[in-house]
């Protein structure tokens, strides 16, 4: 009887053995199909943050980063004025060697890295800008002036000079930057000649730059003067009843003749973004 205890004890503990090390490989095997499924979700995650680095879009569709990178030269353009009592950069100036150098040198000790100042939207930014001063085109100032208009954009005829914050009564609803093809450090809404051309290498002409990100949605990425930075709707922008113009810096609506020619621009812009940039 003893015996028998005995044996029968031993094969429960040999049973007991058997099935704490089925028990372990189980436990071993879900440990590895976690780390598996974790090492999987690292890399995925990981492609999804770095490609937008190494690809650039050829339809005009609309980069995350762009819009992040147009409020780091708002905060630029914020951090400027407190550092020159409460003044823009001038559109452009003259350094002391007589060169012509644009409102992104000004900007450049104020931004962490110089190439947001190149957008990842617009393939005319592979392009220099006429400055030839080491920037590409993309980024440019809001000079919109006709002759005619009562009140201008904020970087209208100023070369060289610097505009005073206290000349803009409300600062978040005026176009300071958007993006431009054309070589030129300003962008004008109401100057067809400059910016209702296609876009090439060789030419300083080119036009507004408009993003789609859906078939029945186009949008201008715009930094305002008081350092925000957002997407408009571009026909919205020149204003209308009810609705403020952002493009001068009393935001009152466009006469009929400048509303039609900024239109005209606009639209100039919208036709041919997805064009240029295929």
């Amino acid at each position: 009887m003893v015996e028998s205890k005995k044996a029968s004890g031993q094969r429960c503990d040999k049973g007991t053995k058997q099935m704490r090390s089925s028990n372990n490989i189980l436990i071993h095997a879900g440990f590895t199909a976690l780390k598996a499924v974790l090492s999987f979700v690292t890399i995925v995650v990981a492609a999804m943050l770095l490609m937008p680095l190494f690809i650039r879009p050829s339809c005009g569709c609309r980069q995350p980063s762009t819009i992040s990178n147009m409020k780091q030269l708002g905060l630029g353009l914020y951090q400027y004025g407190q550092d020159y009592d409460e003044h823009w950069p001038a559109r452009q100036y003259t350094d002391a060697s007589a060169h012509a150098v644009s409102w992104r040198m000004l900007l450049k000790p104020y931004i962490k890295n110089p190439r947001i100042l190149q957008s990842l939207n617009d393939r005319a930014a592979e392009y220099p800008d006429i400055e030839r001063d080491g920037f590409k085109r993309s980024f440019a100032v809001n000079s919109t002036s006709d002759g005619t208009t009562a009140m201008n954009g904020p970087f209208a005829d100023n070369l060289g000079g610097w505009i005073p914050w206290d000349t803009v009564h409300n600062p978040a609803e005026v176009i300071g930057i958007v993006e431009s093809t054309a070589a030129f450090n300003d962008f004008n809404s109401l100057f067809p000649p400059a910016f209702t051309h296609p876009t090439h290498a060789n030419t300083n002409t080119g036009h507004l730059f408009v993003g789609t990100d859906r078939p029945s949605r186009q949008y201008v990425d715009c930094v305002f003067l008081d350092g925000h930075a957002k997407a408009v709707d571009p026909d919205k922008s020149v204003g209308g009843p009810g609705t403020n113009n952002l493009w001068t810096v009393d935001n009152a609506p466009f006469n009929p003749e400048e509303r039609a020619v900024a239109l005209g621009v606009i639209d100039y812009g919208k036709q041919h973004s997805a064009v240029d940039n295929r």
